[in-house]
């Protein structure tokens, strides 16, 4: 795909030297990218994944640190794209605590979780549907006090305690 051989041109282009590459979306002969990058031997590479296990599987064979959308899924489901991301990791010889997991998480602060809701419900509600419709997996699309109290948004008063559930 688009999305491997871009991952293949970046690399190239950190090592400081001059890309090559033909693929069967891009080709490239002897170009050099300047600046080069100062963290050597290069910069952490992190890869969004949330549509297949080929992505979180081809995310953990590059070495590559992972970034995810937990609120997407049920529990279960993340856990095993999880799983099929440490896989990945092993056959690239990397154990899992090698490599770093990123979740993206909404917060919002409101004076009350109730107002939470009124204030960013129908945000959340709009952004979930929306990407339920161009998502290629199956999203959970609940209310916004649903993901609330499910822990999948942060939401409520800087004066009550609210936090993840430690399965997401």
């Amino acid at each position: 795909s688009s999305d491997l051989e871009s991952a293949e041109i970046i690399r190239q282009a950190w090592s400081g030297k001059p890309i090559s590459f033909r693929g069967t979306h891009y080709q490239y002969e002897d170009i050099r990218v300047l600046p080069v990058p100062a963290q050597r031997p290069a910069p952490p590479f992190w890869v969004a994944a949330n549509r297949s296990d080929d992505t979180y599987r081809w995310a953990g064979e590059q070495g590559a640190h992972l970034l995810i959308l937990p609120y997407m899924y049920e529990p279960e489901v993340l856990r095993q794209a999880i799983d099929t991301y440490h896989l990945g990791l092993e056959r690239a010889g990397l154990a899992p605590f090698d490599r770093d997991v990123l979740g993206r998480v909404y917060i919002y602060v409101a004076d009350s979780e109730a107002a939470a809701v009124r204030e960013v419900g129908p945000y959340l509600e709009h952004y979930w549907r929306v990407a339920a419709e161009h998502s290629r997996v199956q999203m959970s699309t609940r209310s916004a006090a649903d993901q609330i109290a499910q822990g999948k948004v942060i939401a409520g008063s800087d004066r009550k305690s609210t936090r993840l559930n430690s399965s997401h």
